[in-house]
């Protein structure tokens, strides 16, 4: 079983489908497949990439099983035909990512297997009402996948799809998730819904990459790669890495944390004040520049009345912020 898409790189120059599709490096990989406990390397375990694009890590996962001591007591043509058959499936983000791969596992891009192809695939994994397991169900049959791993795309056109992805393998995995990722979902407000699932469900590991180009020479985002273990402890370890170098690590309990963050000791800070952070936060508490007319030069806008500086003075019983008097008979 070979690399196909490392030949067809080779000979193309090719390192990616689209912008949004962009292969994973064979050592990140082999990193990501890592995380996973030997243990999971079993004749009976299902693996699912819901984004296949080079079938590579189909492939890592393929020769584990092949090696794995938990599979030894099958011969080997036998073992081979049933891992191929039986523990691993992929959903490909187009038809040239499922021929490349089906090439990849099966030796003949002609030959479907478990690597399937669906029309639209995409825009229906950005449509946060698309029911992933009667997807599941209609191409593969009612199905537990004891791990999902993969690389999703990070975006559709200008709507960032990756967490559809996360969202959707929440709903169907088995033990483990592990994938990589954007890693502007650790602190985005707009990803807080997602990153809540995340971590209720467990987030074992976390690597992040946060310079742009770390990983992928020719695409910009920085990227993080995580591990979701259902039976894990509450332990999470991160670790950051900067031009190779790890620059930041620790293990902490994060369950309910609103954020994630990479230093040691700004999330030990979150930790203690978590409990305390609700919706009327500062900015409840405070009025935009030049309100009642307060411009932001220390000068009161042109029309401001008395009543306007008395309305700011008696905010300060609710809101117990300072108030600074100004003399309206400065001009503007």
């Amino acid at each position: 079983m070979e690399d196909i898409f490392d030949k067809l790189q080779a000979v193309t120059g090719i390192s990616k489908y689209s912008n949004s599709e962009v292969i994973t490096p064979q050592n990140i990989i082999k990193d990501m497949v890592d995380l996973l406990p030997t243990e999971i390397f079993n004749p009976d375990a299902k693996f699912l990439d819901p984004a296949v694009k080079s079938g590579r890590f189909l492939i890592e996962i393929y020769h584990r099983l092949m090696h794995s001591p938990l599979l030894d007591h099958i011969p080997e043509p036998d073992r081979q035909k049933h891992i191929i058959e039986n523990q691993l499936y992929g959903l490909a983000t187009s038809l040239v990512a499922a021929t490349v791969t089906r090439k990849a596992l099966y030796g003949n891009p002609l030959v479907t297997g478990n690597i399937v192809y669906i029309d639209q695939y995409l825009t229906l994994m950005a449509n946060k009402g698309t029911d992933f397991r009667k997807l599941i169900e209609k191409e593969f049959g009612q199905m537990k996948f004891d791990v999902v791993i993969g690389n999703p795309p990070y975006q559709d056109g200008s709507q960032s799809i990756y967490q559809r992805f996360i969202d959707k393998a929440l709903d169907i995995y088995g033990t483990h998730i592990c994938m990589i990722t954007k890693n502007n979902w650790l602190t985005s407000d707009t990803l807080k819904q997602t990153r809540c699932r995340m971590i209720d469900a467990g987030i074992t590991d976390i690597i992040n990459y946060p310079v742009a180009y770390e990983i992928f020479a020719d695409a910009s985002p920085s990227v993080s790669i995580f591990k979701i273990s259902k039976n894990g402890c509450n332990v999470t370890k991160y670790c950051e890495i900067r031009e190779g170098n790890i620059v930041s690590s620790y293990e902490q309990n994060i369950r309910g944390m609103p954020v994630i963050l990479g230093d040691r000791l700004e999330q030990s800070i979150i930790w203690k004040i978590k409990d305390h952070i609700t919706e009327d936060n500062f900015g409840s508490r405070t009025y935009p520049d030049e309100c009642f007319r307060i411009n932001s030069n220390g000068t009161v806008g042109r029309g401001a009345s008395k009543y306007e500086l008395q309305s700011v003075s008696n905010k300060t019983d609710d809101y117990n912020i300072a108030v600074v008097y100004m003399d309206s008979s400065r001009k503007p």
